[in-house]
């Protein structure tokens, strides 16, 4: 049996025993800490840095001294980086939590709304006679160690990593719920019903069913969803009804079901749209006809992972990013020195930028123009630095904005389709709502301007928060509006983009970081 060294993390300060040789991801798995891996560990993205606080590592290896090449010198790529000896580690973008409460009374009888997203799980906790909300928390999903996106936790659960993924999706929800009532959980056994929405593949992956029909097409939903769940939900929850929100589709979830309830969709009459941006997008139309849905697999930009200076909203993440005149104008959530680029940091800064000349719309940076003097070099990649001190100042690269252009086409050219494939005429469009976590805190006018949405829409977009969140908490607190919503997706519409060339083609045309304006038409037919 090989040998075991204290690995500790801080923060969290959080030890654990991990044999010489294994990885630090793995460490941080066990100790219940979330290093992102957006590329699942295969040392290809650079994302999962660590500094060595104390201590050291093996030496690296050629793929992780390659990606190394330009950072400091006590960083170390997680996924990579294997233990030697006894080590203290500051993972470099430490997960954002938050909590919001108002005046719970102990004993007071609860029910709980989840939104199980690939990025963040959020619970909101509403009095089950009252209705009135109670309390909030949003966490990051442990999965994140697995892999950014959906296929890259279905490609490990098929290597055996099942019951881990399984279990840290578990230990996620009652984190989020933890965050919802305090510091203390005290609350936690005054909840009596939790419903929970996610996306089709997190809904599987927490109950442990066969997620191979989502590994490769013809993709098509899971058997085993509705099996009983095990692992540290149920145990925190004995007792307690938990149901989910089925999905439509293969990658259209529960969490798609939850917010057109939400958004006040179902039944419409005239055309409506959902876009929930996300790791996962998906896209709905409704109209008197019926309703059409589709998902397009935008990738974790949008959250702010992978991406160079990139990680979650929280205390030190940049959230806006502004002009002036010539003055660059940096919003740090709960103020102080910039850390890192959150999801709607990285939008607004590729759209001020794009409006002063620095990006064009083929998604180049050019240093010419009223900020010259911010623009910098990581390796050969040229950088727009986001502080005054350059040299230690959050960085946008020019991999990020192509990051963000493979994202936002993705988004794009999925609404065309739906829009198309639904028939319906852009000025009979009643609101187009922009939902999740995420998509809520972006600008409209700069979704417009970097062609995300379009533009023929953009007097009647509307934000609308986390409507997978609120619709779970809806069904929660009345079990009716279950058959309500069963009624109102019945023959619903379900578009696979992969099967239609189009789609293609129109996602290289929505890389332009330039407006684009809807047509009328028939998607692949």
């Amino acid at each position: 049996m090989p040998a075991r060294v204290p690995v500790t993390f801080v923060p969290a300060d959080a030890t654990v025993w991990a044999a010489v040789g294994s990885t630090v991801l793995s460490a941080a798995r066990s100790a219940g800490v979330i290093i992102a891996a957006p590329c699942g560990g295969r040392g290809v993205c650079g994302s999962c840095g660590v500094i060595v606080v104390d201590g050291a590592l093996e030496p690296p290896d050629d793929i992780e001294r390659s990606g190394l090449s330009s950072a400091p010198q006590n960083i170390r790529l997680a996924c990579r980086a294997r233990i030697s000896a006894a080590v203290v580690l500051r993972p470099v973008v430490s997960p954002a939590y938050s909590s919001s409460q108002s005046n719970h009374a102990l004993g007071q009888a609860l029910v709980a709304g989840i939104d199980l997203g690939t990025t963040t799980v959020s619970a909101v906790l509403v009095g089950r006679d009252s209705g009135m909300e109670l309390g909030r928390g949003t966490v990051p999903n442990i999965q994140q160690s697995w892999g950014a996106d959906v296929l890259s936790r279905v490609s490990a659960a098929l290597d055996g990593a099942a019951s881990e993924l399984a279990n840290d999706a578990s230990s996620s929800v009652v984190a989020a719920l933890m965050g919802a009532c305090g510091d203390a959980g005290s609350c936690i056994g005054d909840i009596d019903r939790v419903v929970i929405a996610g996306n089709t593949a997190m809904h599987a992956l927490l109950v442990g069913a066969d997620v191979s029909t989502l590994a490769s097409a013809p993709f098509s939903l899971p058997d085993g969803l509705l099996q009983p769940l095990s692992g540290p939900l149920r145990d925190a929850l004995p007792g307690v009804e938990i149901e989910f929100v089925m999905p439509i589709a293969s990658f259209v979830g529960g969490d798609t079901t939850a917010g057109l309830l939400a958004a006040g969709m179902i039944g419409a009459q005239s055309p409506e749209l959902l876009v929930d941006i996300g790791t996962n997008a998906e896209i709905s139309a409704v109209t008197s006809l019926g309703v059409t849905v589709a998902s397009a697999p935008a990738g974790p930009a949008f959250e702010g992972f992978g991406i160079s200076s990139g990680g979650p909203w929280g205390q030190g993440a940049i959230e806006q990013v502004g002009a002036k005149g010539d003055e660059l104008r940096i919003v740090v959530a709960g103020g102080g020195e910039p850390g890192w680029l959150c999801g709607s940091g990285l939008v607004s800064a590729i759209a001020t930028l794009r409006r002063a000349g620095h990006i064009n719309a083929d998604g180049l940076m050019v240093s010419t123009g009223p900020w010259l003097d911010r623009f910098t070099h990581m390796g050969d990649v040229l950088g727009f630095a986001l502080s005054a001190d350059k040299n230690n100042a959050p960085l946008l690269l020019q991999t990020d904005v192509r990051a963000f252009q493979m994202a936002k086409a993705a988004v794009a050219a999925g609404v065309v389709a739906v829009f198309a494939h639904a028939g319906i005429k852009p000025q009979s469009v009643r609101r187009l709502v922009v939902s999740g976590g995420f998509g809520s805190t972006l600008n409209p006018v700069d979704l417009v301007e970097l062609g995300v949405l379009p533009e023929d829409l953009g007097d009647r977009i509307e934000s609308a928060g986390n409507t997978s969140l609120l619709g779970a908490a809806m069904i929660a607190f009345d079990r009716g509006l279950l058959q309500e919503v069963e009624r109102g997706l019945s023959g619903v519409r379900h578009l696979e983009l992969a099967q239609y060339p189009e789609f293609m083609a129109s996602y290289v045309s929505h890389t332009a970081l330039e407006p684009f304006r809807l047509k009328r038409g028939i998607f692949g037919r």
